[in-house]
């Protein structure tokens, strides 16, 4: 079952703040704009010193909202904050090119029970089912998670803290629409399973949504399966766990589920390991880890809520693999270059990656003659010459009549 929260209809509403889209049509790049795109750059051009204030102060409102069960660090808080500025901006920019902040999110109304009966953690399971069967996914991994939520129009943000353990964060706001944020390697296992874990905070806890601050799985479990989420089976779920508790339990269920399928995941089990009868090698779980994109811990919580290993061999295999302090696998990848390295840092500085979709939308005000190269470098937080390397990636007509400042 499908429907629209009401939130999310607001997200896409016009109010007087609203930003008018751009007028229709696109010009030859080589002539004038028209009066009409003439007179809206004027607008924006007002409006843009204003905004970017105004920008600063909801992302003070925004970054201190956000419901955790841990106090973040910092550098957590401040990438919480930048992360309610980009999205504050994001969302202006769609509403200016696209006319309206996408928002198409299915509560899965059947699935989770209404908010006045327990929580049960396992629900995870079921609303992942439903979920991969709404988005159309084929039997397997995902391939690309951060993509297959920003084509929903999901913004979703990947960053790499080296000076914190791995968290993520779930964002929806009236200004911005839903969000998700990884503060892990974009593409690594860790900021796979934040994502979802985030995506399930969006499906599941609706009435009301709460901005929430999580950590990187079970900070009472030892430490070797923290990362493979909090365990949901009643054998080891309290009883007097909290709402807010029971909540990060479902969302985890809902992450493993999502990315390791219950009978996919039985059969590549089957298909890794010959011999039922023994414990599988600690290398191999990690082969079939890397083949599903998550962590190892993540399979090894996920053989306890399917019940195919015993309690006992599981803690044996995690006791290995603790010994053993195998490292995370990075399964980021680079392409050697693109428009979105170049505004997140393509010069050698270490920035957080900007998503493509902002960094399109951005450079679509500039080509249209709505902003200027210095705005656009304002939009994006670039200084002049990497503003520069980024236009150039356009490769712009000669006589391109760009906004001038």
């Amino acid at each position: 079952m499908e429907e629209e929260h009401p939130q999310c209809r607001q997200a896409g509403e016009v109010a007087p703040e609203t930003p008018d889209p751009i007028p229709s049509g696109m010009p030859p790049l080589n002539e004038a704009p028209p009066p009409e795109d003439r007179a809206y750059a004027e607008k924006f051009a007002r409006e843009f010193a204003p905004l970017l204030d105004h920008w600063q102060e909801r992302a003070d409102e925004i970054e201190s909202s956000f419901v955790t069960a841990t106090t973040p660090t910092h550098p957590q808080r401040a990438a919480l904050r930048r992360f309610a500025d980009l999205c504050l901006r994001f969302a202006n920019l769609e509403q200016r090119i696209e006319g309206t902040i996408p928002c198409e999110i299915p509560t899965h109304l059947d699935v989770i029970r209404p908010p006045e009966e327990r929580i049960d953690p396992q629900q995870g399971e079921t609303l992942a089912i439903a979920e991969r069967a709404r988005l159309g996914l084929r039997e397997g991994p995902i391939e690309n998670l951060a993509e297959l939520l920003d084509e929903r129009g999901i913004k979703v943000a990947e960053w790499a803290r080296a000076e914190a353990a791995p968290a993520g964060a779930f964002l929806f706001d009236e200004d911005t629409g839903p969000a998700l944020l990884a503060l892990a390697a974009p593409g690594s296992p860790a900021a796979r399973f934040l994502l979802a874990h985030a995506y399930a905070h969006l499906l599941a806890d609706v009435d009301p949504y709460e901005n929430r601050f999580c950590s990187h799985g079970a900070q009472d479990a030892p430490p070797v399966l923290r990362t493979g989420g909090r365990p949901t089976d009643s054998r080891r779920v309290q009883k007097s766990a909290s709402a807010a508790e029971l909540r990060e339990a479902r969302a985890d269920r809902f992450a493993r589920a999502l990315l390791l399928p219950a009978d996919h995941f039985a059969k590549s089990l089957a298909m890794f390991f010959d011999d039922d009868s023994a414990p599988p090698p600690l290398r191999r779980l990690g082969e079939l880890a890397f083949y599903y994109g998550v962590e190892t811990p993540a399979v090894l919580q996920r053989l306890a809520d399917l019940g195919l290993s015993p309690p006992q061999r599981i803690e044996a295999l995690a006791a290995e693999l603790d010994a053993a302090q195998a490292p995370r696998v990075d399964q980021a990848e680079t392409d050697g270059g693109s428009m979105e390295d170049e505004a997140s840092g393509g010069d050698g500085e270490e920035r957080d990656p900007l998503p493509a979709r902002f960094v399109h939308l951005s450079l679509a005000l500039f080509v249209r003659r709505i902003a200027s190269r210095a705005q656009l470098g304002e939009l994006l937080d670039l200084d002049p010459p990497s503003v520069d390397r980024m236009v150039a990636w356009l490769d712009l007509p000669s006589d391109f009549k760009e906004r001038r400042a």
